[in-house]
């Protein structure tokens, strides 16, 4: 990589934005097995979500589908996990 840096920038900067499309690309898979795992769990324990709580998870970022997931573990309905 040292040598590429050195000997041709241009090849350097693609590689760079490969990897970074690369590190975004993981990210987004990881969020979506998250997104698909509370999804699982929710039908498992509690049916089908509704319409407005499928909205929910699918705009969710990671942090709030740990907050779900979380709550999840404990929640006696649906609303409980949702805090509705």
């Amino acid at each position: 990589m040292n040598k590429i840096d050195e000997e041709n920038p241009a090849m350097r900067s693609a590689l760079d934005l490969l990897l970074d499309m690369g590190h975004e690309r993981g990210l987004k898979q990881g969020v979506d097995l998250l997104r698909n795992m509370v999804l699982r769990q929710l039908r498992a324990r509690f049916g089908e979500p509704g319409p407005d709580h499928q909205r929910r998870l699918q705009t969710a970022d990671t942090e709030e589908l740990q907050a779900l997931g979380e709550r999840l573990a404990t929640a006696a309905s649906l609303a409980d996990v949702f805090l509705d």
